[in-house]
């Protein structure tokens, strides 16, 4: 099995930190909110036993990577009151489900007590400029081979038009794949589903 392995990489006078493993094409799995690489630690050793370098980064405001600075007082996006999101969600306690362990906890507490977060709330708050951003953009298509994997269960519905709706954009969309019992945290809910569905995709591009 490949042992991985953690460095700081720079780009854009940006410390990113990194996970990765193995040799080979260049696999990067990006996490989501609120997340760090250690969401993605069913699939790092997977691919890279399969022949692929893979690499996880702590997204930027993530973990121990460089942070955005702090948006000033009085801009426009910033919350009307600090963690008002936060505080109503529900302590799960010691009932967690059976594909987090107390151990996964640790990890993302320890990740979050380090960065907070305030770096990744803040790409939510600059959400109607990141459309200004990236105007130049608009209308065009994606045209690289996809792949979409869901689970049934998530908060975000899938439908049929939704489907159709991404096909229209994205037009080299190979296989859409919807786990049946799965919620939103689909790598980690559903590891090994994940993995063979990635490693289709992957060994025929």
């Amino acid at each position: 099995m490949a042992d991985i392995e953690h460095r700081t990489v720079e780009a854009n006078n940006i410390k990113l930190h990194i996970a990765e493993a193995g040799d080979g094409p260049l696999v990067v799995l990006c996490h989501g909110f609120p997340e760090c690489w250690y969401s993605w630690r069913h699939q790092i050793r997977a691919l890279a036993d399969a022949g692929f370098r893979v690499v996880a980064p702590d997204q930027r405001g993530y973990g121990t990577s460089d942070a955005p600075d702090a948006i000033a007082a009085g801009v426009e996006g910033a919350p009307p009151a600090p963690a008002y999101m936060l505080e109503g969600l529900p302590d799960p306690g010691d009932d967690l489900p059976p594909w987090l362990t107390a151990e996964d906890v640790d990890t993302y507490v320890q990740a979050f007590t380090r960065s907070g977060f305030r770096g990744g709330l803040n790409w939510y708050r600059n959400i109607d400029h990141n459309w200004v951003l990236t105007a130049p953009f608009d209308g065009m298509k994606i045209e690289q081979p996809a792949l979409f994997v869901t689970g049934d269960r998530d908060v975000v519905p899938f439908s049929a038009e939704a489907e159709q709706g991404m096909r229209a954009v994205v037009t080299d969309l190979r296989d859409v794949v919807v786990l049946p019992g799965i919620g939103h945290w689909t790598q980690q809910e559903a590891p090994d589903a994940v993995n063979d569905a990635l490693l289709r995709f992957l060994k025929v591009l």
